[in-house]
């Protein structure tokens, strides 16, 4: 089963979630459309209107197979709401603008004729037909006129700019007009839905659209254009079209669009109503990039969740205290847990579809996925295994209300990884290529690409510039990364490689161990130095990038250098660890070769255990 009829699916088992608030599931044959003004109408006589705020502005209207995708010079006209210079027939009045009321008029005089003609709407037209909209408007106060009496263009003022003006992109022409008929939020009404619903699709019939759909395999009215606003409300790209009949879109293959694609207008209505609701229900953006994954039961079965990225885990993973990686573990094993149980069966089918704006008017697939839960969880889980370190997580102090930030376990969000390789503002393209390169391995198990780690280990080795913390939080991503990629590796490679969270002692990896050896050079200066305002840079820091390039003689210069800060210390403890780690080196293979990723694993696990660790924490004290 293809996107398309997978979504039919979803639409045709979610019917009860059709409501007429926003964001919800809309009627075939609607759109959900941002309107500027409501105006009241009682018994076809004007009697109020008023300037829509932001936050009750978005409308669900009804539309045509034209009004839907609308664009280009002639734009297509919405049957009942739509912009002031379609539906004010006294426009030309006030306005230098064309008033494109007699295209309008079209359509709603011949549902207002019709059997399935709607009484409020019947009472709505004999209103519109008067021509006194504009006027009416005017005289309200919401609508601003010149001294010659015509609409004004813009507001050059500063000061006491109308709300028309705040809230309107454009002129005062395009506001979008919502009705209120004697007392019943047309917008909302269940009966205009069935009124126009079976009106338009009689229609269809008659013009003798019918032909056969190729998503049901059934005769019916057919289309070539499908809904835009599928991102959002201002999103005008569409992922089907058929418009470049100068290009090469279908020519040399076809003498017309109808030949390669048929496609039902009551189909295609669904499958991208019920697009669009998954996306604002539990959609997650990346940069230009949109990526929505839902079950073949259970719809909501998935929700993207910054702390835990792909997946929400449940709610007590963000917010916990993990002090061991085994801690994490049990508790990531639960979370998923509790989500194969809630399809209760294993093979439930997921699907994920990622969609991108190749150019302003164009919609593009990226990403398309279809696999069972069972798999996918195994795959989710091994993502958030492989790829946990040590988190800062902060917490929100009760009484002052200040966040108190504390070490525990977890994985990093997909935001997190780009915006600290590649640094931020991020580009968006940038974000949305990258992300659909890790959701690749997130839900399908494919190891990480090695230009991430290679980014990682870069940013890691480059502390300047950075204060103690800032740092710190990059390190704690770019070790997740790292130890993703050596993991995956080893797999790929058929053996299992563990690379503990928690320093590994027993680690004779020399690129490993002069992580270890330069974390605890940078923690003794760091302990012995001058200020405590922890802006001092360390011997250690300033020569980390040079000593992964070059470790062998650039250890012999950091140990001279740090003898001034060892005849500080009161204690021998940090020089033996130090003495320990650098025997284990074999001094037969240390040269002057560039070290590998898992030196930025060691560097940071020796630091936290000495900065967090417990274990002998009375016999390191000075």
């Amino acid at each position: 089963m293809g996107w398309i009829q997978n979504l039919c699916s979803v639409y045709d088992q979610n019917l009860d979630a059709i409501e007429a608030e926003a964001k919800s599931l809309l009627p075939v044959g609607f759109i959900e459309q941002v309107a500027h003004i409501e105006v009241r109408i009682e018994h076809s006589r004007f009697i109020s209107a008023r300037v829509l705020s932001k936050t009750e502005s978005l409308t669900r209207i009804p539309c045509t197979i034209e009004s839907s995708s609308r664009s280009g010079k002639s734009p297509a006209p919405h049957p009942l709401f739509d912009k002031l210079k379609y539906i004010a027939k006294d426009l030309d009045q006030v306005s230098d603008e064309n008033s494109s009321y007699t295209n309008y008029r079209k359509f709603l005089e011949a549902w207002c004729s019709s059997d399935f003609a709607y009484s409020l709407v019947q009472e709505l037209f004999t209103y519109l037909e008067e021509g006194t909209l504009a006027h009416d408007l005017i005289k309200e106060g919401l609508l601003i006129t010149d001294d010659q009496g015509k609409l004004m263009k813009k507001w050059n003022l500063k000061e006491n700019k109308p709300l028309i003006f705040q809230m309107v992109t454009g002129t005062q022409e395009d506001a979008f007009v919502r009705f209120v008929v004697n007392g019943v939020a047309l917008w909302k009404d269940p009966e205009l839905v069935e009124s126009f619903t079976g009106f338009y699709q009689k229609q269809l019939q008659e013009e003798g659209r019918l032909d056969l759909d190729l998503i049901t395999g059934e005769q019916m009215p057919v289309t070539m254009r499908i809904p835009s606003k599928v991102r959002n409300s201002a999103d005008m790209s569409k992922l089907i079209s058929s418009n470049d009949s100068q290009g090469f879109t279908y020519r040399g293959r076809f003498s017309n669009p109808e030949e390669s694609m048929s496609m039902g207008y009551e189909s295609s209505q669904k499958a991208i109503n019920a697009l669009k609701w998954l996306i604002s229900k539990q959609g997650r953006i990346f940069g230009e990039a949109v990526f929505v994954s839902w079950g073949s039961k259970t719809i909501s079965l998935l929700n993207y969740n910054e702390s835990a990225d792909l997946f929400d885990l449940g709610g007590e993973l963000p917010d916990a205290r993990f002090d061991t990686y085994e801690d994490f573990s049990r508790a990531l094993n639960k979370a998923m847990a509790g989500y194969l149980s809630k399809p209760m069966v294993a093979d439930e089918e997921v699907m994920t579809l990622g969609l991108e704006a190749a150019t302003p008017g164009r919609l593009s697939i990226i990403y398309y996925q279809q696999t069972s839960s069972s798999q996918l969880f195994a795959n989710v889980l091994r993502w958030h295994e492989t790829i946990s370190w040590y988190k800062t997580a902060f917490k929100t102090q009760g009484e002052t209300g200040k966040k108190i930030p504390y070490q525990t376990m977890g994985s990093p969000s997909i935001n997190k990884i780009v915006s600290t390789l590649y640094g931020e503002p991020v580009n968006p393209k940038l974000l949305a290529s990258s992300a659909k390169r890790l959701i690749k391995c997130i839900q399908e198990g494919q190891p990480l690409p090695r230009d991430f780690m290679l980014k990682a280990v870069t940013k890691a080795t480059n502390p300047y510039g950075k204060n103690t913390d800032e740092y710190n939080r990059v390190l704690e991503v770019c070790c997740a990364v790292i130890r993703k990629f050596y993991i995956d590796e080893a797999r790929i490679k058929g053996r299992e490689e563990n690379l503990p969270v928690r320093i590994d002692k027993e680690c004779q990896d020399i690129s490993y161990l002069c992580g270890r050896a330069l974390a605890v050079m940078h923690y003794i200066e760091e302990r012995t130095k001058p200020d405590g305002n922890g802006k001092y840079e360390t011997n250690a820091m300033r020569y980390m990038g040079q000593f992964v390039r070059y470790p062998q003689s650039t250890l012999m210069n950091l140990q001279a250098k740090l003898q001034p800060y060892l005849l500080r210390l009161s204690t021998n403890y940090y020089e033996n660890q130090l003495t320990d780690i650098l025997s284990q080196i074999n001094p037969e293979k240390f040269e002057d070769a560039p070290l590998t990723g898992k030196f930025v694993l060691g560097y940071h696990a020796q630091l936290h255990d000495l900065k967090f660790g417990y274990q002998g924490k009375d016999k390191r004290e000075d």
